[in-house]
């Protein structure tokens, strides 16, 4: 057993590179168990005087742009169920820190007095959302982040678009109100020849993994049918987050309705009863993923997750991520064809209460794939994006074809 831990120890090192880049002013590193060595997903990280943060992505890692102000500034690391901790940038740089670990620290419900207003887990989700204009922030406000799809087939990375956003939301309130402006697009149309081609419904775009933010959209397990009829909810535990007791509440389907199709896990500061986390895993089947006669698609995990981060008070979208994965089976042989992945992830990289613009650029034709832009290395420099292998051979891409192509304009 220690041997394995050492390992574990050893190999999260080698996979959790922490980097100062004064010139990019990029920090880039990862967020692991104290005990185990394995990433911890959604941690937060806060840089403590300019309020501006990131959540780490489903391994740990993460990547937060830094300013000419961060010198003294400090670098708060959290994730529910473990101890938040605090480092001064100053110090991460001068050690070379390359990892942040977290210790755990658990709550058992039974500790904890349910008021009697609420002393049902449907009642404390019910209250969660009658609180969403106080505890969110309702008014106009922007978001800054990256929006990123990447598909593997088989075990191998076969594709990946990342877009620089701006989203502007006019009303929290109103469940249609979030526009989307595409700074900078960059993609590899077929980094590894697709086995299959794709069925043109599983092209999609940021707007897309943005619906289903059951907070600001109401639905299901959220919504007043689900209180009554659709779900039974249920206090399964108590957690901690930045000195925070936390309720963890499942919502899951009732078999005999219809329309009840997923399960879901609400993380409710018990303090004011605000939704800070949920995750929602779907039970329903998803369109055909290849397009060829006679290919079925069995999904085996169809899941989202969303994070809000509190700012000024108020709580805003930090983080969301779907995760689907799945097989493409012939029909006529029951033979197992294509292993399919897909993961769609918006981090969020910073917030501010601003008016939309005159004129935003929208995705073409609701389809992002097709917008080419021309690859601007010094854009993306300095834009917070974590590293992984199909990111850094991307990355290496499109700065040799750029620099060819510049040669050629040039004559060179």
């Amino acid at each position: 057993a220690l041997i394995r831990y050492r390992l574990a120890i050893l190999l999260i090192s080698l996979i959790f590179p922490s980097t100062w880049c004064r010139s990019q002013d990029i920090l880039s590193g990862g967020v692991r168990d104290s005990k185990t060595g394995v990433g911890i997903p959604f941690a937060s990280i806060l840089l403590e005087q300019s309020k501006t943060g990131v959540i780490g992505d489903m391994n740990g890692f993460f990547s937060i742009k830094l300013s000419s102000k961060s010198e003294s500034d400090s670098l708060i690391v959290s994730a529910i169920g473990y101890q938040t901790l605090k480092k001064s940038l100053d110090e991460i740089r001068r050690l070379g820190i390359t990892n942040f670990v977290l210790k755990d620290t658990v709550y058992q419900l039974q500790t904890v007095l349910i008021e009697d207003t609420l002393k049902s887990a449907v009642s404390v989700i019910r209250k969660a959302m009658a609180n969403v204009k106080s505890n969110y922030h309702p008014g106009p406000h922007k978001l800054e982040g990256l929006f990123r799809i990447v598909d593997r087939e088989n075990g191998k990375y076969a594709r990946m678009l990342e877009a620089a956003i701006h989203i502007y939301d006019q009303n929290y309130m109103t469940k249609n109100s979030r526009e989307v402006d595409y700074l900078s697009v960059r993609q590899t149309k077929h980094y590894r020849a697709f086995k299959w081609k794709m069925n043109a419904s599983n092209v999609r775009v940021a707007e897309d993994l943005l619906q289903p933010d059951l907070i600001k959209r109401p639905t299901r397990a959220t919504h007043e049918n689900g209180f009554s009829k659709g779900f039974s909810y249920a206090f399964e535990d108590m957690t901690h987050l930045d000195g925070e007791l936390i309720y963890v509440i499942t919502a899951r389907k009732r078999p005999e309705t219809q329309w009840a199709n997923y399960d879901a896990v609400f993380y409710v500061r018990v303090r004011d009863l605000a939704i800070l986390r949920v995750e929602r895993t779907y039970s329903i089947e998803r369109a055909h993923w290849v397009d060829s006669t006679g290919m079925l698609t069995r999904i085996t995990k169809d899941k989202v997750t969303l994070l809000y981060r509190e700012q000024e008070g108020r709580l805003f979208l930090n983080y969301m991520l779907w995760e689907l994965k799945g097989k493409a089976v012939n029909g006529k042989i029951n033979r197992m064809e294509l292993d399919f992945e897909r993961w769609e992830e918006l981090s969020i990289h910073a917030v501010s209460t601003k008016n939309k613009p005159k004129t935003i650029r929208k995705a073409w034709s609701k389809d992002i794939y097709q917008m080419v832009d021309p690859y601007d290395e010094n854009f993306w420099r300095s834009y917070p994006a974590v590293n992984t292998d199909l990111f850094t051979s991307v990355r290496k891409e499109l700065s040799k074809r750029e620099s060819l192509q510049q040669q050629f304009k040039s004559g060179d």
